[in-house]
């Protein structure tokens, strides 16, 4: 059985060489996921999946924290299914955060009983 030319060693070399650089869409939108049904068949792909994921989601959650500027952009155009999902989610835990530092989170309001003994 062949394995994809996604994966063949050629490409994992390339990808343990320099996973940010990667364009996972064009190369398959569910890049991860076909790779972990391979992985059975070849022995390295786990491997180089999870090295390259771990590398990648460090950019992710930077660009999430940070904002997008034009070398954001690239990379964010890049991402594969599964990292959308999660640069999505960065995102909104980064906004929960801004939001808990402001105080916006959890607004604590006066219970009725406190508010109507101190007759406000």
């Amino acid at each position: 059985m062949e394995v994809s030319p996604v994966f063949s060693k050629r490409a994992n070399r390339m990808y343990a060489a320099s996973p940010e650089s990667m364009q996972l869409r064009a190369i398959c939108q569910h890049f991860y996921q076909f790779g972990l049904q391979l992985g059975d068949m070849v022995p390295e792909i786990p491997h180089v999946l999870r090295n390259m994921y771990v590398r990648r989601v460090i950019k992710v959650a930077r660009i999430a924290q940070q904002g997008q500027n034009v070398e954001a952009l690239d990379f964010v155009q890049s991402l594969d299914k599964t990292e959308t999902r999660m640069l999505k989610l960065c995102q909104q835990a980064q906004s929960a955060i801004s939001d808990w530092h402001k105080n916006q989170a959890y607004g604590l309001k006066r219970a009725a009983v406190v508010s109507a003994a101190a007759g406000i």
